[in-house]
């Protein structure tokens, strides 16, 4: 059997083969520069760091309280999240972040709760302090160990209320039930 050489024609490169690498090149230099809404990249950047914090210590919170209530015992550190509830009230210190922690200090009785609300002040800069101090004498009667009169519930329900707080604020009125004695609604607001 003879081979037979059949010519073959000059390879002619196509005119896209030639900007193919190119356009590759462009498009990795865009993924680059501008990153999808999807990446981790925002999680690096400050905001991106204390919006995950907060996202994070919310979500650790519901479900430690969860876990304590149904099982009567932790199955979580709880160290460890009021450690990072702390961490966001230093990372963007505001009313919200210093309440939630310390409400939830005072839920899962740690004394700390008192230097937290203390904390407020530290505010000052841009909130005034005759209202603050009203803030912090309020958190001392919701949370401190004292037991309160039945007629001072209402005007305490609306500021709690007024603060919206949302899961913490049924934390906050199951505190201020508890010092008036009322165990049936401190069992509700949970």
């Amino acid at each position: 059997m003879s081979r037979v050489n059949v010519p073959t024609p000059n390879a002619v490169p196509h005119p896209a083969g030639r900007w193919l690498p190119l356009v590759a090149i462009a498009l990795v230099a865009l993924y680059i520069l501008f990153p999808t809404a999807g990446s981790n990249v925002g999680a690096l950047t400050p905001n991106g760091r204390v919006a995950r914090l907060n996202l994070d210590c919310a979500t650790r919170s519901r479900t430690l309280y969860a876990q304590r209530t149904a099982h009567g015992g932790i199955s979580i550190d709880e160290r460890s999240l009021l450690e990072d509830m702390g961490r966001l009230a230093t990372l963007a210190p505001s009313r919200d972040s210093i309440r939630k922690l310390a409400i939830l200090q005072a839920e899962l009785d740690d004394p700390g709760w008192r230097s937290s609300v203390l904390r407020l002040r530290s505010l000052s800069r841009t909130e005034s302090l005759l209202d603050l101090d009203r803030e912090i004498a309020l958190w001392a009667m919701v949370l401190g160990g004292r037991r309160l009169e039945n007629g001072s519930v209402p005007s305490v329900l609306k500021s709690i209320d007024a603060m919206d707080l949302g899961w913490f604020g049924h934390l906050a009125r199951a505190q201020l039930f508890d010092r008036v004695g009322s165990q049936a609604q401190a069992r509700s607001a949970r």
